[in-house]
């Protein structure tokens, strides 16, 4: 198939079109052949996408020369009645069956001509404005590969949290913009790439998270890396709890992955620059900064010393003990949420100096529930994921080809005993370690008092 095919799609009837299908591919828009574009965009949808004729109508009334192509793995009646409605306006590439978001994006760069590529989720809204993509052609002109500021459409409760979440995403990609010009991981729901780039690291791979796939091999090779702050897309949580532990598995699924790749690389180049990158993992995980404290900080000696002094007063004051027990358990207790909320603060204020520079919301009353509740569960839901898999496949000795195929046993075969056991072990190892240290100070004291 010629490089100039065009494909139109003007039929609402499924089986019309199935019928028609050969020959609208083969079409030649002879008109086209001249013409030339400043940038490419590609759309993947799975079925249907209640968002694809907004994000379509934006599309199309931008002032930039662009092509527009939408890959549709298995339509719905639905979505042929969106292809009739915009079939000036876009190329549709219909596949009857799945093929995967990696393969069907490969297979439409190839049909495209643009020197630079946007790829854009279909569940993201973009902003109303025409110069959408003039602003990302003119900020490429200095990149290779071009991250677009998100945020998230705050509705409900979950996603006024998570949206903290986002930012702190989105602070990581400025802050590595401004001060590396290169970043190992970008959103790949909105993001732009030069064409001899795309081409020279051979596209997208078929592994559960392609977008931390390309970003680091891109990273690795050190093509330059941008940020766009000027304009945002926005993106949507799931609503459902069960729905967002479904999808925070299958990401801790792609991350064990893609730690398996390339994690020695990455250490590698970490240790050539930690002051930029660990503050940055702090960011991403705050939740990190409690855990690193329970591990780091040497409290042992002074509780031993101080146990040992209230064991002298006992001693000759024996009633006064359980009194300076609860009092030194209190001491304990109190310097512990002093901690917490001093290291809270301190990610507060960086935030909120983030949020203001970035044109982001910030309210303290959810980033309070985001920092103690929402961060520590989407760590440990994130550690407990990869942990395990990351053992099975260093006892399997897994290649890329593989990825796929044993990840999705391994998410859907939850029953599993192995699995089961590992993710117990994991919980119970997490839950033991952010424990609060009052409270194990409060049971070391009432040992120490019986044991005397």
């Amino acid at each position: 198939m010629s490089s100039h095919t065009r494909l139109h799609v003007d039929l609402i009837d499924k089986q019309i079109f199935k019928k028609r299908r050969k020959l609208l591919q083969d079409m030649l828009d002879v008109g086209m052949l001249a013409k030339k574009y400043e940038i490419s965009i590609f759309i993947p949808v799975y079925k249907d996408s209640k968002l694809l004729p907004a994000i379509l109508t934006v599309l199309a009334n931008q002032n930039i020369s662009k092509e527009i192509f939408v890959i549709i793995d298995e339509p719905t009646s639905g979505c042929l009645e969106t292809m009739a409605k915009f079939e000036r306006e876009a190329r549709f590439i219909i596949n009857e069956e799945r093929v995967g978001k990696a393969n069907a994006l490969n297979e439409a760069v190839k049909l495209s001509s643009a020197p630079i590529l946007l790829f854009l989720d279909a569940d993201i809204e973009i902003p109303p404005s025409p110069d959408f993509l003039s602003e990302i052609v003119y900020h490429m002109k200095d990149a290779d590969v071009l991250d677009i500021k998100k945020e998230i459409t705050a509705r409900s409760l979950m996603s006024r949290i998570a949206y903290y979440e986002l930012v702190g995403s989105n602070i990581c990609t400025w802050l590595m913009a401004k001060f590396l010009k290169k970043c190992p991981v970008i959103n790949g729901s909105a993001f732009a790439i030069r064409r001899v780039v795309f081409d020279s690291i051979g596209g997208f791979r078929k592994v559960i998270s392609e977008d931390l796939d390309i970003a680091t091999r891109i990273y690795l090779k050190n093509w330059r890396f941008n940020y766009l702050a000027n304009t945002e897309v926005y993106s949507h949580v799931k609503s459902g709890f069960k729905d967002w532990m479904i999808e925070r598995r299958r990401w801790a699924i792609g991350t064990a992955l893609w730690l398996r790749e390339w994690g020695w690389d990455l250490m590698k180049s970490v240790a050539k620059q930690p002051q930029t990158l660990v503050p940055i993992l702090f960011l991403l995980f705050p939740s990190l900064a409690i855990i690193t404290l329970n591990l780091l900080t040497p409290h042992l000696l002074p509780y031993n010393i101080l146990s040992l002094i209230l064991l002298l007063i006992g001693v000759k004051a024996s009633f006064l003990l359980p009194i300076l027990v609860l009092t030194h358990a209190g001491l304990n207790l109190i310097g512990n949420v002093l901690t917490s909320l001093f290291v809270f603060l301190t990610f507060a204020s960086v935030f909120f100096v983030c949020t203001k520079l970035l044109a982001f919301r910030f309210k303290i009353y959810e980033f309070f529930i985001y920092y103690f509740f929402y961060s520590l569960l989407t760590t440990a839901l994130t550690t407990t994921g990869i942990l395990p898999r990351m053992s099975f496949y260093a006892i399997l000795k897994l290649n890329v080809s593989q990825h796929m195929t044993i990840a999705e046993r391994l998410y859907t075969d939850c029953d599993s005993r192995v699995a089961v056991v590992c993710r117990s072990v994991m919980d119970s190892a997490l839950g033991s370690l952010l424990a609060w240290k009052g409270l194990q100070g409060f049971i070391l004291q009432i040992g120490i008092s019986r044991g005397t």
